[in-house]
């Protein structure tokens, strides 16, 4: 029996945008909707900028050719509720959710959890300029 493919979640690098792109290509087209092409690496130029707090994390495989999977898009919004910012997730996608066992996802969407709450926690603080 094959051993059961690892992920891992990171953020991203300047030489992700291919792989990042075709992966939010595939997220625009589930949603049935088109951007024009320069807006792709617009967008992929805030995320690693973190101009106005766009940010993404990707889910990949820890072996191979760690083929990345998976992303989210998340960044800080403010409320009239509160002087805390929260999270605001956007764009989550996992590229395998057909082809490979649903629990796969559930491991994508765990580690994006940890990671928001631990985000969140910054944007909270008081001292952060977020």
């Amino acid at each position: 029996m094959a051993a059961a493919q690892e992920y891992e979640i990171t953020g991203l690098t300047p030489s992700d945008f291919d792989e990042w792109s075709a992966l939010f290509h595939a997220y625009i087209d589930f949603y049935k909707s088109v951007l024009p092409d320069d807006q792709y690496k617009k967008t992929f130029e805030r995320i690693l900028e973190t101009r106005e707090g766009l940010d993404a994390v990707v889910m990949r495989e820890t072996e191979g050719d760690k083929k990345m999977v998976g992303l989210a898009h998340f960044f800080p919004q403010q409320s009239p509720w509160s002087e805390k910012k929260f999270l605001f997730l956007n764009g989550r996608y996992y590229q395998e959710c057909f082809s490979k066992p649903r629990s796969n996802i559930h491991v994508f969407f765990s580690a994006l959890m940890s990671i928001a709450i631990g985000f969140s926690n910054r944007c909270s603080s008081p001292s952060n300029s977020v």
